[in-house]
């Protein structure tokens, strides 16, 4: 058992060391602001790849915090359409699946809504790199397609959302490897 966890581990290693010229980690922290339900926190990590020096592609699991928890997941894409020194303006393009619950008061009345929700959305991703392999990032708003469907009998819901000033979420990114972007880089676009 300890000889298959040893090359486990060791086999791991070696793949990650092979590939990791062109991942990033990172994540963020979300405060969503709803006139209704009020603030909400969500944790937002990320895992992606780098297709070229302007196109990366990820993963972005969900959680959002307070009673009920409620998650999801996005598939995302981000294209660098500006740099200059340290900062870039990106675009962020993404599908997410959510599974929503959220809290309503009616009266003295207290119910959860719950229901399900595929989106997809464009974000502008301000950026701005503190080191070669490292830099912080700031999302605020989105325009958004959504589909929602509920666990009841509810009818299902389509809605377009322009989203400047409810949304913003603030992260860091980790690049393994060589650094992100250079100046000095050819563009294979």
């Amino acid at each position: 058992m300890k000889k298959n966890a040893l090359i486990f581990i060791f086999s791991f290693i070696c793949i990650s060391t092979v590939f990791s010229q062109d991942w990033f980690i990172g994540g963020d922290m979300t405060v969503h602001y709803d006139s209704v339900l009020g603030s909400k926190v969500g944790i937002s990590p990320e895992i992606g790849y780098r297709i070229n020096n302007k196109l990366d592609l990820g993963l972005n699991p969900l959680i959002r915090a307070l009673n009920p928890i409620s998650f999801g997941i996005d598939v995302f894409s981000r294209y660098s359409f500006f740099e200059i020194n340290k900062f870039s303006i990106l675009g962020r393009l993404g599908l997410g699946y959510y599974n929503l619950s959220n809290y309503y008061l009616n009266d003295r009345e207290q119910f959860i809504n719950k229901y399900q929700m595929l989106r997809l959305y464009i974000s502008p991703v301000f950026q701005y790199k503190l080191l070669d392999n490292f830099s912080f990032y700031s999302k605020i708003g989105n325009i958004s397609f959504s589909y929602e469907w509920h666990s009841d009998d509810s009818p299902s819901n389509n809605n377009f959302g322009i989203n400047i000033t409810n949304n913003i979420s603030l992260g860091f990114y980790i690049f393994f490897g060589s650094s992100r972007r250079t100046d000095n880089e050819d563009d294979e676009w």
